[in-house]
């Protein structure tokens, strides 16, 4: 049988018309967004989204794919599998995959308008989106990537609204203290730390003079928009000290980066003599929410107007529970009920809320807190 009379033979099915269990399933689509990744024994593989002009879905391919954004393909010997709780379609290595020459496959609607976004607003998982930012660091790094060394670029964008991590496998384009547009990002969270992804796929363009980013001299949110995302480095929040959590203490940590040590082992820097190192948890509260706050030794310290080891010596120097309670006794004292203005990173954590990581904190007046807080009532759900 003849190539032509194959593709004649050929039964397409409309990607709004798959359903989970499927195989077999041959059907035509507009690559939306082409990424690659490797699987857990480092082998490759390709994902993203594709549509036909009534719908997009997303899919994952386990065999080359010579294409690129914008390409139509003709797909045969498909499956349609569930993928975090949406259809996907799923094109394995005995697939047959090709370029069409089709022209008349339209992007669905929802990607005919170009995505932009704020830094402010974007969410772990956010594809396709289009960035005006200014670079306001950046540093060559290495890694291996199948048995080889591959270079790229680490830093921090900002505009208008946040600052964020990104990463760029593009090695030219962008320049410290440049505003630039970036087209095709996307945003993945590691560690709790959102980031932003710039691949080969983008495309980077230096904004106008009159169009250049001017940067805020803070990034105030309020504690319910951090909760639902965004680039989450140099955030601020004002509001008042409402919970000293009792996981407050001393716990061994690594000399260099400070992370606390399991049996003697730092995930980053390995075995390492690690010291005693304060930590206070807390929450702050303003008028849209409450949110956990890690205050790390030195910005403790620092707030509480104590050294560390005299803290410790409260611990060692009494008894089991009763050293404990002196030392929260001491802390909540000294902090509970406390108007605060909080400058930190947030750390998004899987089905926990977001918390902040405090760089530091400032005491303040009750009237400088912008936004009114809830009364002592509200606080207690109405308690009398």
């Amino acid at each position: 049988m003849s190539e032509a009379k194959s593709a004649e033979d050929t039964v397409w099915v409309p990607l709004d018309s798959l359903r989970v269990g499927e195989d077999g399933i041959n059907f035509i689509g507009r690559i939306i967004s082409l990424r690659q990744s490797l699987d857990r024994k480092g082998r490759p593989y390709f994902y993203g989204f594709v549509g036909d002009g009534n719908t997009s879905i997303p899919y994952v391919a386990f065999r080359e794919m010579p294409f690129k954004v914008g390409d139509v393909i003709e797909v045969r010997g498909a499956r349609v599998e569930e993928w975090d709780e949406e259809v996907r379609v799923a094109i394995p290595t005995r697939a047959e995959v090709r370029r069409s020459e089709r022209v008349d496959v339209a992007y669905p609607k929802v990607f005919e308008e170009e995505k932009m976004a704020k830094i402010g607003e974007i969410k772990s998982g956010d594809e396709e989106l289009t960035l005006e930012a200014v670079v306001l660091d950046m540093e060559r790094s290495q890694v291996t990537v199948r048995g080889r060394k591959r270079d790229l670029l680490k830093g921090v964008l900002g505009d208008e609204t946040g600052k964020v991590h990104f990463t760029s496998w593009r090695l030219t384009g962008l320049e410290l203290g440049g505003s630039y547009r970036i087209k095709g990002v996307y945003v993945k969270s590691y560690r709790g730390r959102m980031e932003v992804i710039i691949d080969e796929w983008s495309t980077i363009e230096p904004l106008e003079s009159e169009k250049r980013i001017k940067l805020p001299k803070s990034y105030l949110r309020n504690i319910a928009s951090i909760k639902k995302g965004g680039g989450g480095l140099d955030v601020e929040i004002e509001g008042f000290i409402s919970y000293v959590s009792p996981r407050s203490g001393f716990s061994l940590s690594c000399p260099e980066c400070e992370r606390k040590l399991k049996d003697g082992i730092c995930a980053i820097h390995g075995e390492v003599k690690g010291f005693y190192n304060l930590r206070v948890w807390v929450r702050v509260t303003d008028n849209t929410s409450t949110i956990e706050v890690l205050i790390p030794r030195v910005v403790a310290q620092k707030l509480l107007n104590l050294d560390s080891g005299e803290l410790l010596k409260v611990l060692t120097e009494s008894p089991g529970e009763v050293g404990r309670e002196e030392f929260l006794r001491i802390i909540r004292k000294k902090l509970a009920a406390l108007p605060v203005r909080v400058v930190g990173d947030v750390i998004y954590r899987e089905k926990r809320p977001a918390m902040i990581v405090a760089k530091s904190i400032q005491p303040i007046k009750w009237a400088e807190i912008k936004g009114s807080l809830p009364t002592l009532d509200d606080f207690l759900g109405g308690a009398t």
